[in-house]
């Protein structure tokens, strides 16, 4: 039986390759004093409500495992879900990465997977992963640029021939706003707010509705009591305009470093965004900084672990293209342009 899991900072995706469906579950863990872990859904809701007997956090921060035992349990609950009313089989596992991982991040991935019971454990550019799961044609021999906006993570890859031609990451995403947005609001009006309300924010700026407020409900560092805060709209937008100025500067420095021959396909095919921020107005309307079209994937969030659902074993440490990505009649309609 072959597995494949894509283990986001925020949440995790796993499936078994031959099937439709995948699970899709927060990526947060919860234990007690017994050691007893608590998993997905249910973990996520006690963030900021736990008392300190019940401990909670993310187990992949930023694409690295900071926690092994519990990426352990993580990956030992998607298994058993995926796997409800099926033998409990040997299992291969298929594991997507950034990129840019150090040796010692991709054997704690590695370590993690063969700790979970798999008996044996790949690893898969979640670029490329994504791109597959787009639809995209990348092993023809011309260029594909990929935007993965991650919540952890932010990767930019330039694609050619199946592999990874140029590539540049940073180690934040939608995750570092919510934060930055939490610490503003404490630094400037002595207001603590938690997580959940801070991405609550970012959201409500990403609607495109204009509002000039927000309110927002905590606890005053003043007084200690509980109250409602309003904060202005330019709060939220610098700092959410200034992590996806980061984005926009990271595709000109992948796009600088381009071979000449394939510049000029990036200008054709344009910049495929994927991952959970992909339809966020802010990177939409910056990104034509760049002068390059700019195209959204269909679910976009999804595309990574569509993308490793879509491979296949070829006896190696690889895995290859799918086959009917070999077709010349495939093409890109069905992508949006905006």
């Amino acid at each position: 039986m072959n597995l494949v899991i894509d283990l986001g900072s925020s949440q995790f995706r796993a499936a078994v390759i031959g099937n439709e469906e995948f699970i899709c579950e927060p990526n947060v863990v919860a234990n007690d004093k017994s050691g007893r872990f608590i998993i997905g859904s249910e973990a996520e809701q006690m963030i900021g409500r736990n008392p300190d007997v019940i401990q909670v956090w993310h187990p992949i921060q930023n694409g690295i495992v900071r926690d092994l035992d519990a990426t352990v349990e993580v990956v030992k609950h998607a298994v058993n879900q995926i796997r409800k009313g099926r033998l409990k089989t040997r299992y291969k596992l298929t594991v997507a990465v950034p990129t840019g991982l150090s040796q010692v991040e991709k054997r704690a991935l590695h370590q993690a997977g063969r700790q979970a019971g798999a008996h044996e454990v790949q690893l898969f550019e979640s670029s490329i992963a994504a791109a597959l799961g787009a639809g995209l044609p990348i092993d023809t021999p011309t260029g594909c640029l990929i935007v993965n906006l991650g919540a952890g993570v932010t990767e930019v890859s330039l694609l050619s021939m199946g592999g990874v031609v140029e590539s540049r990451s940073i180690r934040k995403g939608g995750l570092n706003i919510d934060e930055s947005i939490l610490e503003q609001i404490r630094k400037r009006h002595h207001f603590a707010i938690g997580l959940r309300s801070a991405e609550q924010l970012k959201l409500q700026f990403e609607s495109g509705r204009e509002q000039t407020h927000y309110e927002v409900r905590g606890k005053s560092l003043t007084t200690g009591l509980p109250d409602t805060l309003v904060i202005s709209r330019s709060l939220i937008e610098d700092l959410v305009i200034g992590h996806y100025q980061m984005v926009v500067n990271l595709i000109v420095e992948t796009i600088e470093a381009c071979p000449p021959e394939l510049v000029g396909d990036i200008m054709d095919r344009g910049i495929l965004l994927v991952g959970g921020a992909a339809n966020a107005a802010s990177v939409l309307s910056l990104t034509s900084q760049t002068h390059v079209p700019v195209v959204v994937a269909e679910e976009p969030e999804n595309t990574t672990i569509r993308g490793l659902m879509r491979t296949q074993q070829a006896g190696s440490k690889r895995l290859k293209v799918d086959q009917f990505l070999r077709n010349p009649s495939f093409n890109l309609n069905w992508l949006t342009k905006r």
